[in-house]
C-alpha cells in the first residue's frame, strides 16, 4: 500500500514538472514570437524612410541635419541589439521622424502630395502595429517572468537555465 502511495506521489510530481516545463516553453515561444513581430513591423517602417526622405527633399528646403538625424536613427534601429537598446533606438527614431514630419507641415504642396500622404499613413499603420506587438510581447514576458519567479516554476526554470526577459519599454513621442 505504501509503495502505491509513493508511486502516485512520484507520478504526480512528474506530471507537475512536465506541465510547468510545457508552460515555460509556451510563454517563452509567445514572447519570442511577439518580439519577431515587433522586429518585422520596425523593418517595414524603416523601409519606408528612404522614399519619404526623397519626397520631402524634392518638395522642401529643409536643413540637411533633419534628414541626417533620421537616417542615423534608422541605422541605429536596424542594428538591433538588446531589448533595451532596441527600445532606445525606437525612441530616437520616433523623435527624429516626428521632428522631420512636423517641419514639413508648412509646405502645402508636400502635405497634398499623394505619395507623401500614402507614406505617412503607412508609417502610422506600422507604428500602430508595433505598439500592438509591443503590448503582446510585454504581456507574454510578464507571464513568463511571473512563472519563473514563483515556486515551483522558479526551481524548474533554474534547473533548465531559463532566465527572466526584459520588457520592451519604448516611450511614446507626443
Amino acid at each position: 500500500m505504501l509503495n502505491y502511495i509513493i508511486i502516485c506521489i512520484i507520478m504526480l510530481l512528474i506530471i507537475m514538472i512536465i506541465k510547468i516545463v510545457n508552460i515555460l516553453v509556451e510563454f517563452k515561444r509567445q514572447a519570442d514570437n511577439a518580439l519577431y513581430q515587433i522586429d518585422s513591423q520596425i523593418k517595414r517602417r524603416i523601409d519606408l524612410i528612404p522614399n519619404l526622405v526623397e519626397i520631402i527633399k524634392a518638395n522642401t528646403a529643409l536643413e540637411e541635419a533633419a534628414f541626417e538625424r533620421l537616417i542615423e536613427a534608422r541605422a541605429s534601429l536596424m542594428r538591433g541589439g538588446t531589448i533595451v537598446e532596441r527600445a532606445q533606438a525606437q525612441n530616437e527614431f520616433d523623435c527624429a521622424l516626428t521632428t522631420l514630419l512636423t517641419a514639413t507641415e508648412s509646405y502645402l504642396e508636400l502635405t497634398t502630395d499623394e505619395n507623401f500622404i500614402f507614406l505617412k499613413d503607412e508609417l502610422s499603420n506600422a507604428e500602430n502595429s508595433i505598439n500592438v506587438s509591443r503590448e503582446r510581447y510585454n504581456s507574454s514576458v510578464r507571464k513568463y517572468n511571473q512563472l519563473i519567479q514563483q515556486v515551483p516554476g522558479n526551481i524548474i526554470a533554474n534547473i533548465m537555465g531559463y532566465a527572466c526577459k526584459e520588457f520592451f519599454n519604448a516611450d511614446k513621442v507626443s
